[in-house]
This record gives structure tokens, sequence and C-alpha cells, in this order.
């Protein structure tokens, strides 16, 4: 399960249930905000576990990128780094028109991962992400480095996990309860050492859209 962290504000995602109008995100902390961005096939249930630790100096805010977790894919344009930064850009003006997060500070930094680096890269070509001046990223092993194209053996296994969430869910839960299996399946999207718990909640959200 997820780790809980009280905010002081008991602040919620804004766009719950739903997601029609802005990205799902987990909102604790305060302080300087501190965007968290995660890779491919996971959600903002990857930084669990260095969340509590930010949150008590920063304002964290962990995003589920579109297409991720419980926000749903972007609709009517091609889902690039480039134009996810644009909706995470939409997002973060809506939380900042309720929260008011720009009175108090004009810049945010970004930390991101895998497809979360290479968003966390796009915003800093841009300078700014929304209202707010990008500070400074944190890029962990960014995606769009490869010299052609995504790799395609890391496309095979993310696309059969998702397939085998959604079509053969016992057999999926089945082969993440075994330590050999589990590594094999979540070593491309997270890492070969994750318990079983929260590979069983990672693939779940994987195989919601």
């Amino acid at each position: 399960m997820e780790t809980k962290v009280q905010s002081p504000n008991n602040r919620c995602c804004l766009f719950c249930p739903n997601h029609e109008f802005g990205w799902h995100y987990n909102d604790v902390g305060q302080g300087r905000p501190l965007i968290l961005l995660h890779g491919i096939g996971m959600s903002h249930v990857a930084w669990k576990m260095v969340v509590p630790n930010l949150a008590k100096e920063r304002h964290v805010l962990a995003f589920d990128i579109a297409g991720f977790g419980s926000t749903p894919p972007l609709t009517d344009i091609q889902q690039t780094p480039a134009n996810l930064v644009a909706s995470l850009a939409e997002t973060l003006s809506k939380i900042d028109e309720k929260r008011q997060i720009s009175e108090e500070y004009n810049c945010v930094d970004i930390v991101g991962n895998s497809l979360g680096g290479y968003m966390a890269l796009e915003a800093a070509k841009l300078g700014k992400l929304a209202c707010f001046r990008v500070n400074s990223i944190v890029a962990l092993s960014p995606a769009g480095l490869w010299r052609k194209r995504f790799p395609f053996r890391s496309e095979i296994v993310l696309q059969l996990t998702r397939l085998g969430v959604r079509l053969l869910p016992r057999l999926t839960h089945a082969l993440l309860r075994r330590e050999s299996t589990r590594k094999l399946v979540m070593a491309i999207p997270v890492s070969r050492e994750v318990p079983e718990g929260d590979a069983i909640e990672l693939v779940n959200i994987s195989g919601s859209y």
C-alpha cells in the first residue's frame, strides 16, 4: 500500500475522480515546489519511499503522467514529451489558481526518471512551466538518449505487462508472487528488487489505460 504523508492543509488532487481537467497528483509538504515525474509504465507511487523525506522540507507534487496511473492519455494530439510538458503546465496552472502557490514561490524544481527525465529536460529547454520558472532539474536515466528509437526489448516487456494485467490478471499476479519471475517482469520498467506488494500495485496501475 502507498505510504500516506499527512499534508498540513489536507490537500488532495483537485481533479479526482475522473481527471477530465488535469493530471492526478499527490500533494504533500510545504516549501518551494518540487515536481516528481515517474518513468514509463509507472505512476506517482514509484516515489512513495522518498516522498516522506522530501515533504519535510519541500512542497511535493508527484504526478501521474498522462496515460499512466489515474491520468487518462492525451486526446487528439500525439503523446510526445513536448506535448506532455504542455499538458503538465496546464495542470499546474489550474492547481496554482486554486492553491495560489505562485504568490509565495515563482520557481519550481523538477525530478524525473526515464520518461519523466525526458520531460524534465524538455521543461528545462523551455525555462518555464506554467507561470513558474524552472529553477533546476534532476533527470534520472532520462529517456530519449538512445541512438535511433525506443529500445524494442523494453517496448515488448511494457506492452506484455499491460496486456497481462488486462487479459490475464491472475497469471500476472502469480508471476509477481515468485521472486524469480517478478525480477524478470519488473526489471525494465522499475527494478529487479521491487517487493511483491509494490510490484502488484504498479502493474495494476500500468494496466489502467
